[in-house]
């Protein structure tokens, strides 16, 4: 992305379990997509990120022009200043990246049901006091109880992307999804592999064996307690498709011996009716595939969205795409080759088009940058 696009990639760490709960991961990857679109540079982390990444370019810079003497280095020579443009902003996560990644793109409405199935009796609501849950409803029990629990936002308000509205940047989202995980209700050895047909073999009874619980399973309920897996931050894929920023793109990889693979073809289902379409690729030898460029199966064309473009990766296992040579086979090694070769030319197109807009929200100069000043909502988390 970096050499191809001549993007600046920012790589989010994020807290986890078991130190850290549930939302912590969803408020840290927010604050840093409002730093990138905090142009003013309002906010501490605006400054600090930018300051950072010119630091960083400008050694690499004087590096590079000392190593290579008087040979020419493209775009380094001219290039003394690094600018963030929040107009080309593509977002991609791999597995629980990929459940943080959808969630920047989502606003989610309020879910006061969560705190209905955490008490005794349901509470009153009314517009001046609210309730949410409190931190020995959401705390896992796993933990030492001088733990201080991460702060959950009021589940009875709407919980909005800091992303800005679509009339104010029209632009498409690339939103690169690998192998997201979608729906948190179940642990990963309670997860069916094959309850429907799914879309590589829809003809396949074989039945399935037993699974014991793994590091995941036994991990997982320090970050997110059994109460708040509905929680529509914690399963995106639960959410309604209007959700959905109406200009992202999303780009879908599912590996199919993964066993996140059921609930995708769910989501993939639910988005399809929602109005989310785009071109399937198979990746098995069916005549006319989608090979992102040709191909395919035609689609309902709607340009009120940035559409949903599906690419499956038969005999390739959960997490294939990061794994070392020494680890992967011939095949896996050919389609990460494929794969991300698309999620480039994915990203070029997006960021070429436009979200059609009704009459009246056009921005004034729409070929100009958009300056947003966005900064965090989130002043950090108490300790």
């Amino acid at each position: 992305m970096a050499r191809e696009l001549g993007a600046v990639v920012v790589s989010v760490s994020y807290r986890i379990g078991p130190f850290h709960q549930f939302p912590a991961a969803i408020h840290d990857a927010e604050d840093v997509l409002s730093a990138i679109l905090d142009t003013s540079g309002v906010s501490k982390a605006a400054n600090v990120l930018r300051t950072e990444i010119q630091r960083y370019y400008s050694l690499l810079r004087a590096d590079l022009l000392k190593k290579n003497g008087t040979a020419p280095v493209r775009h380094v020579e001219q290039v003394t200043t690094i600018t963030l443009d929040p107009t080309r902003l593509a977002i991609s996560g791999f597995s629980a990246g990929g459940n943080i990644a959808l969630n920047m793109a989502m606003s989610v409405p309020p879910c006061p049901e969560l705190t209905i199935s955490m008490t005794q009796a349901p509470i009153p609501v009314d517009s001046s006091t609210t309730r949410g849950p409190t931190p020995a409803e959401t705390m896992p029990s796993l933990l030492p109880r001088n733990r201080a629990a991460t702060i959950l936002d009021d589940p009875h308000q709407p919980w909005p992307t800091v992303l800005p509205p679509p009339h104010a940047q029209p632009r498409m989202l690339p939103l690169l999804l690998f192998y997201p995980s979608l729906d948190a209700r179940l642990l990963p050895h309670e997860r069916p592999m094959k309850p429907l047909p799914n879309a590589l073999k829809g003809d396949d009874k074989r039945p399935e064996k037993p699974k014991a619980p793994g590091l995941f399973s036994i991990m997982g309920p320090t970050y997110l307690s059994k109460k708040l897996r509905p929680h529509p931050r914690a399963s995106p894929g639960l959410n309604d498709p209007d959700c959905v920023q109406k200009n992202a793109a999303i780009f879908l990889v599912l590996p199919e011996s993964d066993s996140l693979a059921v609930q995708s073809d769910v989501w993939v289902d639910k988005m399809n009716i929602g109005g989310w379409h785009g071109p399937v690729r198979f990746g098995d030898q069916r005549e006319a595939d989608w090979d992102g460029h040709t191909g395919g199966q035609p689609y309902p064309v709607n340009d009120q969205n940035g559409g949903l473009e599906v690419w499956h990766a038969p005999l390739c296992q959960h997490g294939w795409t990061q794994f070392p040579d020494t680890f992967v086979g011939k095949h896996e090694r050919k389609e990460r080759q494929l794969v991300f070769a698309r999620t480039l030319e994915f990203v070029k197109e997006k960021w070429n088009k436009d979200l059609a807009l009704p009459n009246g929200q056009q921005s004034k100069n729409p070929k100009e940058p958009t300056l947003l000043r966005t900064p965090s909502r989130f002043a950090g988390l108490t300790e």
